[in-house]
């Protein structure tokens, strides 16, 4: 028993890898499509808005986002606009307490069926 429980342990964290590879691969693909030279420093993805010249820290997260994750982000980045990335399907009481907690946080949540609204938001 303790084997396939180590199996599927191993499974679902390979699985979580692949996917936060994935969501960054795709923020950086549209980001530099767009024009933009993001780069990644402490698990962020970096870019700097050229018309006003303000800094974006986004955290992308294989799974819906957590109050860590809120937390990380806001004191990872005492200075530029923080904005999570997240995937698109969430159960509705994981989605409504994101939503509170951006709001309250002042932390931008985007999810994968929004990434063109991100990228034109952060790098018009």
């Amino acid at each position: 028993m303790q084997r396939i429980v180590n199996e599927i342990k191993e499974r679902h964290s390979i699985a979580l890898y692949r996917k936060r590879y994935y969501l960054e691969n795709v923020i950086l693909t549209a980001l530099n499509a767009n024009g933009a030279a993001a780069r990644f420093d402490n698990g962020f993805i970096c870019v700097t808005n050229p018309v006003t010249h303000t800094g974006y820290k986004i955290l992308p997260t294989p799974r819906p986002p957590r109050v860590n994750d809120f937390y990380y982000s806001d004191l990872s980045n005492p200075v530029e606009e923080k904005v999570i990335f997240g995937p698109e399907f969430m159960e509705k009481t994981r989605e409504d307490i994101n939503t509170w907690l951006a709001q309250k946080s002042h932390i931008q949540f985007y999810n994968e069926g929004q990434l063109l609204n991100l990228v034109h938001n952060v790098y018009p």
